[in-house]
């Protein structure tokens, strides 16, 4: 018997995520601007033949300010806990 489908087979659980990827990065509008700010640095890397250790500093740097981001939208951060460190008194 030969399959009739002539497009890519994909293992069920594999295609349960994929899909669940998919629905996930579309109703999530932060998760939606990282995969196309993702996809423009694929296409820029390409373009501007970026070299290995340009794409790793773009993407760390992309890491630092999501991590900066998720920091100040934490509601357990209050600036008087860090006043000792950074000594705004």
């Amino acid at each position: 018997m030969q399959n009739t489908n002539s497009g890519l087979f994909v293992p069920p659980p594999i295609k349960n995520f994929l899909s669940w990827i998919l629905c996930r990065t579309i109703s999530d509008p932060s998760a939606l601007l990282l995969v196309t700010i993702n996809i423009i640095f694929v296409i820029v890397a390409i373009i501007k033949h970026w070299t290995f250790s340009q794409i790793v500093w773009s993407y760390w740097m992309q890491s630092v300010i999501i991590g900066n981001i998720q920091f100040y939208k934490n509601p357990q951060f209050k600036i008087e806990k860090f006043k000792y460190w950074i000594k705004l008194e």
